[in-house]
């Protein structure tokens, strides 16, 4: 398995990108796409 491929089976690669996501959102002051992006978060760490 590549290294892509573990990160991604590991679910760090969806963390960076929700960071990146969150990042970009609260710069250009999108608070609709924070509150979505927070939200898919709260789901995956449940």
């Amino acid at each position: 398995m590549t290294d892509h491929l573990r990160e991604h089976a590991l679910g760090e690669v969806p963390v960076e990108l929700q960071d990146e996501a969150i990042s970009m959102a609260t710069e250009l002051g999108m608070k609709p796409l924070l509150e979505r992006v927070l939200a898919k978060r709260e789901i995956l760490e449940a």
